[in-house]
């Protein structure tokens, strides 16, 4: 992968959501760390502490995408419609009851006019701090917080990762995200080969591919919501550029 001088230039020509620009940046920083787990010896005698990083930091950045990403789909919903008659009816529906729950007396205003739009947009604002909303981003939990957010219900074309059915990239997330639990909260990983770049790497590119996916996913559903273009992804078939020639590389 390129440095991150070629990303923050604009040498790489980028035409994709700003979560995804910051997540290919954060791999970017993953690559150093990894390179460092893998010269371990100069600076300590066992490869375990930054196996152990490599880990916690590439969940973390997993975790970070997808709160940002479903930001950025609702931001893009609730200021692109052009009423809220059109949102999406799970959402609307979900929206209702909220208001209906609300015990103040003009609750019902903050739908007047366009409020909607701020109100729809609002509800999404504290994803990353509310652990209610998305404890971790495990697939049951994604899915939840893409009902609630943007009332999207169909998932089929989610989970979508080269040579893996969908149980086996849920089962894939939730594997990963065990063991950065056990290396947190026990400090210990069992059954796992200590200092094994080609794991640290295929997970890298696991959770590239399932990214990425995740973006075709929105716009998708984006464009039958409101005709707008989330992540014109075809220029990833024209540009040999980074970091469309790693996305070839990993086969999005």
């Amino acid at each position: 992968m390129a440095n991150n001088n070629q990303l923050n230039s604009g040498e790489s020509d980028l035409n994709i959501p700003s979560c995804f620009q910051i997540l290919l940046r954060n791999l970017n920083n993953l690559d150093a760390l990894i390179n460092v787990q893998n010269n371990y010896s100069e600076f300590y005698p066992t490869p375990e502490p930054f196996f152990y990083s490599c880990i916690v930091t590439l969940a973390t950045y997993w975790e970070v995408f997808c709160t940002d990403l479903i930001k950025e789909a609702t931001f893009t919903l609730s200021h692109e419609l052009d009423n809220y008659t059109t949102l999406p009816v799970e959402l609307r529906r979900i929206v209702t009851k909220e208001l209906k729950n609300d015990k103040h007396e003009f609750s019902a205003w903050k739908l007047a006019q366009n409020n909607w739009r701020g109100y729809v947009y609002s509800r999404v604002q504290n994803l990353d701090n509310n652990p209610n909303d998305l404890k971790s981003a495990r697939p049951k939990n994604i899915e939840a917080a893409i009902v609630k957010f943007l009332g999207f219900k169909d998932f089929e074309t989610l989970w979508v990762v080269k040579d893996k059915s969908k149980v086996e990239i849920k089962g894939s997330i939730s594997e990963f995200l065990d063991k950065r639990n056990d290396i947190v909260h026990k400090g210990i990983l069992l059954n796992t080969k200590i200092g094994d770049s080609e794991y640290l790497v295929s997970q890298k590119d696991f959770f590239t591919q399932l990214a990425h996916s995740f973006l075709k996913y929105f716009d998708r559903k984006l464009f039958e919501t409101i005709g707008i273009r989330f992540y014109e992804y075809e220029v990833i078939l024209e540009s040999k550029k980074w970091p469309f020639n790693y996305l070839k590389e990993i086969g999005v």
